[in-house]
């Protein structure tokens, strides 16, 4: 017996307009953030020259997403949700909402015969709330 698992959209949410939009092809690659620590180090003048470490307060965290454009459609909407200059939410399909802004867009033509508008992509998000 076959079973079918249903697919569960990334869905962008924009708070300031209320639009939403399912993306009809989830990113491929990416999506938790990453966090990273500000460490500075300082070396002491005593004989065994041990270092001191400081920490600040952490680094803001960023997600990555990575996938394909196989539409014009797809191409346009990612490119209107770059263009945004608020904060929106993303739920990936996970269940997870993620308040972000969009830092970068980054798309690459790919040739192809079946599909004119086929494109690799890449995301950069800042994450402000949901990590």
């Amino acid at each position: 017996k076959e079973t079918t698992v249903a697919r569960t959209a990334f869905v962008f949410y924009d708070p300031v307009t209320t639009d939403s939009y399912s993306l009809p092809i989830n990113p491929n690659a990416g999506g938790s953030p990453s966090r990273s620590k500000n460490l500075s180090f300082e070396s002491t003048s005593a004989p065994d020259g041990r270092a001191l470490i400081f920490e600040g307060q952490d680094s803001i965290p960023q997600m990555n997403y990575s996938g394909v454009i196989l539409s014009e459609e797809l191409y346009n909407k990612l490119f209107e949700w770059y263009e945004k200059r608020n904060i929106i939410q993303v739920t990936d399909d996970l269940g997870r909402t993620f308040d972000v802004y969009i830092k970068s867009f980054s798309p690459d033509r790919v040739r192809s015969v079946s599909h004119e508008w086929r494109h690799t992509y890449s995301m950069e998000l800042v994450v402000l709330e949901g990590y």
